[in-house]
């Protein structure tokens, strides 16, 4: 991997999180459990069909999961926190488009995107322990209304939303 630089605190991390609205790297996980996708089968049967036909409904995201990782500002993420439990109205602004992005050993990326997420769940380091590593929050589970995947060959090659649509009514959200 590219990645060798005593100024990189991700360094050991194989997911880095996005925010793709600031494009700036803003955490680093061990694991991620990436989100299934399952679509309802609907079912449509005519006044002379014989047998039903099953079209695609409704599409739904499960959660993801990141665990045993760290963050730029530990802050940022309990500001996130703190703005759904106090501020949680209409015009709140809660929800981001995040990309996860897998490094691979090849220098490929392969990048989920993830758009309006907000966090679920989340558990800091299990104990206060001051022999303890460099692991910040144990964690951070996210839920999201869409996800979208893309690899990337070009390990120089800047990551953009892949066909996020961040407008609501004509104007910009976060």
């Amino acid at each position: 991997m590219a990645r060798v630089s005593a100024q990189d605190p991700y360094q050991s991390f194989q997911y880095e999180v996005m925010d793709v609205d600031s494009n700036r790297i803003v955490g680093g996980f061990v694991t991620a459990a990436i989100p299934e996708i399952s679509i309802e089968a609907l079912k449509y049967q005519g006044a002379f069909m014989r047998f039903a036909h099953k079209m695609p409904g409704n599409v739904d995201f499960t959660d993801f999961t990141l665990s045993r990782g760290i963050f730029r500002s530990d802050t940022d993420v309990w500001k996130w926190i703190k703005s759904i439990i106090f501020e949680r109205n209409v015009s709140s602004n809660f929800r981001t488009n995040l990309a996860i992005i897998h490094l691979h050993r090849t220098g490929s990326k392969r990048v989920y995107h993830m758009s309006n997420c907000f966090p679920i769940n989340c558990k800091l380091t299990g104990d206060l322990d001051a022999n303890a590593g460099d692991i910040s929050m144990e964690e951070l589970t996210l839920t999201c209304e869409s996800v979208q995947m893309e690899e990337i060959f070009d390990t120089n090659a800047i990551i953009k939303p892949a066909g996020i649509d961040r407008t609501q009514n004509g104007r910009n959200v976060r």
